[in-house]
């Protein structure tokens, strides 16, 4: 058998060459053991050791550029002010370092800076691979994991709590440039050639938040869960298939404001490249979400038209309990419900049938009709065919009520109960049309988005969250749920060194 090696094409191979050569006779002295695993072991030990050790080197040449003469740093100049050594964490363990501060020019404790770390591009006194994997692990995991699995690869990692306040400050940091950043990725982002609609969504879910308890004499803690605010924007195509997703978080005291501009922002710049896309919301039937998206909408000079709809698996949910009343046969509540489902993807007035279903059984839309008849003739407005809504005329009077029928009552008031005013809207329940368009008739992806990006790291057995740390995670994480991460980084990253950018 032939075997081919596969060398570098660059004249660094020899060099590469030289430094595996010293390695393999490092290891070979320090362990007489023919294992293979401790001899893996010793290899990394002593390759973390080096590259500690050139980190600092190389830090202390950029230490040794610092002079006693001024520099310029943005529009101000800065002096000298004091020496000292300052330790900084690596991937592969501690760098110390001593370098110098240097104050403001001309004002009585000014403002300081670190040369150094302006240079090297040293994020919260760690390197970037370090704050990096940090930013990144935190998004996906509490700390104490994020630093089990840094050791678990052989890396010599700083203290968790040293972690957990890098990640913090990261977040928070990236919280403040989000706007700013994030517009200049989604500029470089291609919308596929194939979209044909663009579907968004919101949706809330709780999270324990640690807050102080009021009146409480010894200044004790209670835990009270909090809305946190999910939005998703889909791209699909003819069929229907997700091509691209961004999915967004917030926390509950930040509202859900800057999550509905960036969901407006991503429309914004989808229609840039194609026009003619189909906009739908899907949602459920929560009316301050539909107001703060339509109301969004409307804002938005250019969009004429959107179809909307209410989530059919949440309409499917809500009918099959008020279908569990009436029909005590379930192979018949099996067949009606595939029926339902079938119809609604294929008529538009299949919403009207099914409500028609009830009130032929219990009058439960008879019912409701006629208490909001009294309510809403007193405002000037009736109630016409499927539950629309119109104007009164002037001379207009309360009908004649339905002669009277034996509704089963106790029936009545329980699908009362489940259905309430779900189904009085036929247009919210477009299925057919939404399907032909290309857009989804569920919230999968934004009932995702919540459990995926809020549910599964910020609710974890015994969690509970600060304002800082919540606002943190969930910027980092709705980044990477969007696959915008890494060319955010490259970005949030240079401000960091603006130095070495000047240079």
């Amino acid at each position: 058998m032939q075997r081919l090696a596969q060398t570098a094409s660059n004249d660094n191979n020899d060099l590469i060459v030289a430094v595996t050569n010293e390695l393999t006779r490092a290891v070979r002295r320090t362990t007489r053991s023919s294992s293979f695993a401790e001899r893996e072991r010793v290899a990394m030990e002593i390759s973390n050791e080096a590259v500690r050790r050139a980190l600092q080197t190389f830090l202390e040449e950029l230490a040794s550029q610092d002079d006693e003469t001024e520099i310029h740093f943005g529009t101000e100049i800065y002096r000298p002010h004091q020496p000292g050594e300052m330790k900084y964490h690596s991937l592969c363990g501690a760098l110390h370092v001593r370098r110098w501060t240097y104050r403001m020019k001309g004002v009585r404790n000014g403002p300081t800076i670190v040369p150094l770390e302006l240079r090297a591009g040293l994020i919260e006194h760690a390197t970037p691979a370090l704050a990096y994997a940090v930013a990144q692990g935190y998004a996906n995991a509490p700390i104490r994991s994020v630093r089990r699995d840094l050791e678990a690869a052989h890396r010599v990692p700083p203290s968790r709590a040293t972690l957990e306040r890098i990640a913090k400050a990261i977040g928070t940091d990236a919280k403040s440039e989000l706007m700013a950043l994030e517009r200049r990725v989604r500029a470089s982002e291609s919308i596929p050639a194939n979209a044909t609609g663009i579907t968004l969504g919101m949706d809330r879910t709780t999270v324990p938040m640690e807050e102080p308890c009021e009146g409480a004499a010894d200044g004790g803690i209670c835990v009270r869960y909090r809305m946190a605010y999910a939005g998703t924007v889909a791209l699909t195509d003819r069929e229907g298939n997700v091509l691209k997703s961004w999915r967004y978080a917030n926390p509950a005291h930040e509202g859900p404001l800057q999550l509905v501009r960036r969901m407006m922002n991503d429309l914004r710049r989808a229609l840039d490249a194609k026009p003619r896309l189909h906009i739908g919301v899907v949602q459920d039937g929560a009316p301050e979400l539909w107001s703060i998206v339509e109301d969004a909408l409307r804002a938005e000079g250019r969009v004429k038209r959107w179809h909307k709809a209410i989530d059919m698996y949440h309409l499917m949910e809500r009918v099959s309990k008020a279908l569990d009343v009436v029909e005590p046969d379930e192979k018949k509540r099996f067949t009606q419900i595939a029926e339902w489902k079938r119809q609604l993807l294929r008529d538009d007035g299949a919403i009207a049938r099914i409500a028609r279903y009830f009130e032929l059984r219990v009058g439960w839309l008879r019912s409701h009709r006629e208490r909001e008849r009294q309510v809403l003739l007193a405002s000037g407005w009736v109630f016409v065919e499927h539950g629309l809504l119109a104007p009164a005329p002037r001379s207009a009077s309360l009908p004649a009520p339905p002669p009277p029928r034996r509704w089963n009552q106790k029936q009545s008031e329980e699908i009362d109960r489940i259905l309430g005013c779900y189904l009085l809207n036929p247009r919210m329940f477009r299925y057919a049309r939404l399907a032909r368009l290309g857009l989804h008739v569920g919230s999968g992806v934004t009932e995702g988005a919540c459990k995926s990006l809020i549910t599964t790291r910020a609710k974890r057995s015994g969690q509970r969250w600060h304002k800082r740390g919540i606002s943190a995670v969930l910027t980092l994480r709705s980044l990477l749920a969007s696959d915008r991460f890494d060319a955010f980084w490259r970005r949030f990253a240079r401000r960091y060194a603006p130095l070495a950018a000047a240079a």
